[in-house]
């Protein structure tokens, strides 16, 4: 979540008891699936459904984008139309003539989610004609170059006007063409082409024969900005193809796989809601969308975690100079966030706020040090029932990630149009605000969207944009054909969530055949409870719940979660933090789930290491002994 960690352990420490080997065993964070003890891929137990792209932590630290081709049908070129040339699946063949001509296999109407920096690649052999021309029609000022390729030479013949060209020749003979090109939003549905030529200048082929002809194995077409596009998981064709995702009769959109913070590797992220980042340009602070005002001064500063940088200046002595952008009406809960660099010479605190009428301001302004945050600001504040503040920075090694909660129905009376401001000295570092105060701090990333915690980095550039649901589910065919006598199961984790007083903050699996038939488990904050961990059973109507601890996980982001639950037929039990708890009532029987799949963290802001199902009783102990 911007960077936030969300990780489920699945290690086993050394002398600890293990359990036998579960029927099921995902490990996440090993990107690791065992069917009965036999490996499969991710994509033989799991349906994944997350149409759309989406960012995530990598390895090194960056922001990156989760795999995907937005080109379908990637690897048959006769989908596309051929202009003065003939298509088979992989062969573009010059139709016969005189003059000059244009041979190429285009694909109108591919769209692009937003504006942005994408690539678009080719795997190529030449036949006979030495130069591969590929373009980009139709996505706004600047994105519409021809760019040609020496194939014989494996080297850039002609780099294309708005084109960044590079080519990858392989031990075969062949080549990975590609041109990445930025559009600019005003139009995002055009055309993209490759073709053949016979001149490195100019996409052309005099008088043709008909036998000229170029080979085209796959085309792909992937989000390149902030830290690139993650390589594809499932890649099984060299370190070379780790870019493409084969893509049949639509895009491809892969799950967020090997996800990492601070450099440990966290697992799968999984955000069950869909989400919308209402800042319009959430990183870039020369845009006029971003109003400067007191003589505030903006300038580039590298990036945050991949993502491009501004530091802000105030060395206005008689007012606060600050940027501001209006974000229009809230209506309901929304968490603002952000990413602001260590600032070991500061003069000042970084501080950014809602305004929300006069003198109404929601935020956070805190020292980029220590990260000590002032306490002011609190109109709208959304407050746990506690009294903790929603608001916080975490501290992620360069730079903090920074976020408050904002709740319009604190307020009454006011006009709900909110601005986000940013200042980059507002307060002294003494915590004592004034005009006089001066100093300057890097940031990046403003976000804000709907709900009580911040969720992973939506980019957006001159519109809102959009990160849809997603869905995880084990798939009905990889669980026993016939339901067991007994079963176990254990999940870890790590998960944002706030005390909502919802009996259903959060759901971690749902094995369902029906309403009166399935097996789940949830976390509760209704009443008294705060992180209460549930497991519930019905069989035929007849419901059983096994509760933990009332405050088993405490609110918050990045909070673990870890527990196992077994159900004979007439047995319910949780293990969770060192205790266990019975099901209430005892249930009747195990409820018939053969034929239903398993959905894995249905309702749910986190991320997942590792899930396993025994299809036998581990008993109490058995289970007692699993959670971390």
């Amino acid at each position: 979540m911007l960077g936030i960690g969300l990780s489920m352990t699945g290690g086993t420490a050394q002398g600890r008891w293990s359990p036998p080997a579960a029927l099921i065993d995902l490990d996440f964070r090993q990107d690791r699936y065992l069917q009965a003890g036999a490996a499969k891929s991710f994509d033989d137990i799991f349906v994944y459904n997350g149409a759309g792209l989406r960012t995530f932590t990598s390895e090194a630290g960056t922001h990156v984008w989760a795999a995907h081709n937005l080109l379908a049908h990637s690897g048959d070129l006769a989908q596309g139309t051929a202009v003065a040339a003939s298509a088979t699946k992989t062969r573009l063949t010059a139709a016969a003539g005189t003059g000059t001509t244009v041979p190429e296999a285009r694909r109108a109407g591919v769209t692009l989610p937003d504006a942005g920096t994408y690539t678009y690649s080719a795997h190529v052999r030449q036949v006979n004609l030495r130069y591969l021309a590929m373009t980009s029609e139709g996505y706004g000022s600047g994105a519409g170059g021809v760019t040609l390729f020496d194939l014989q030479g494996g080297t850039i013949a002609t780099q294309g006007a708005g084109h960044l060209a590079l080519v990858k020749p392989l031990a075969d003979g062949s080549c990975i063409c590609s041109i990445t090109f930025t559009a600019d939003g005003s139009a995002l549905n055009g055309t993209l082409s490759a073709g053949m030529s016979d001149n490195a200048v100019s996409h052309a082929v005099t008088g043709p024969d008909g036998t000229e002809a170029l080979d085209v194995f796959a085309q792909w077409v992937c989000r390149s900005d902030l830290g690139r596009m993650a390589d594809n998981p499932d890649n099984a064709l060299g370190a070379e193809f780790a870019s493409y995702v084969p893509a049949e009769a639509a895009p491809v959109f892969k799950a967020r796989r090997n996800a990492y913070v601070r450099g440990a590797l966290e697992g799968i992220l999984i955000e069950d809601e869909a989400a919308v980042n209402i800042v319009e340009q959430s990183h870039d602070f020369a845009s006029a969308y971003w109003v400067k005002n007191n003589q505030l001064a903006v300038a580039a500063s590298g990036t945050i975690a991949g993502i491009p940088a501004w530091e802000l200046t105030d060395s206005s002595a008689t007012g606060f100079a600050h940027c501001a952008a209006g974000i229009g009406a809230i209506a309901g809960v929304h968490t603002a966030s952000c990413l602001v660099r260590k600032n070991p010479s500061q003069t000042s605190l970084f501080s950014a706020r809602l305004s929300v009428g006069s003198n109404q301001f929601c935020g956070i302004s805190f020292d980029t040090v220590t990260g000590a945050i002032k306490d002011h600001w609190n109109s709208g504040l959304a407050v746990q029932p506690d009294g903790t503040k929603m608001r916080d920075v975490i501290d992620m090694g360069t730079h903090w990630f920074a976020w408050f909660t904002y709740d319009p129905s604190l307020l009454t009376g006011l006009n709900a149009t909110a601005d986000v401001q940013v200042f980059p000295a507002h307060d002294a570092v003494n915590l004592s605000p004034g005009a006089h105060v001066t100093g300057s701090h890097v940031c990046t990333a403003f976000q804000v969207t709907a709900g009580y915690t911040p969720g992973s980095f939506i980019p957006t550039a001159g519109r809102a944009a959009s990160r849809p649901e997603e869905t995880l589910t084990i798939r009905s065919s990889v669980l026993p054909a016939t339901m067991p006598v007994a079963v176990s199961l254990a999940l870890e984790g790590r998960m944002n969530f706030a005390d909502t007083g919802s009996g259903a903050a959060a759901r971690f699996f749902d094995w369902r055949a029906d309403a009166g038939n399935h097996l789940s488990a949830g976390l509760n904050t209704a009443g008294t409870a705060t992180g209460q961990i549930q497991v519930s059973s019905a069989h035929s109507g007849a419901a059983s719940t096994a509760s933990g601890a009332a405050s088993a996980c405490a609110p918050g982001l990045n909070v673990p979660v870890s527990f196992a639950a077994r159900h004979p037929a007439a047995q319910l039990e949780l293990a969770a933090k060192g205790e266990t708890a019975a099901g209430s009532p005892a249930p009747s029987a195990l409820p018939d789930l053969a034929a239903a799949g398993i959905g894995l963290a249905p309702a749910f802001k986190g991320s997942l290491g590792r899930f396993r199902l025994w299809d036998r009783d581990l008993g109490s102990a058995g289970i007692g002994r699993i959670p971390a």
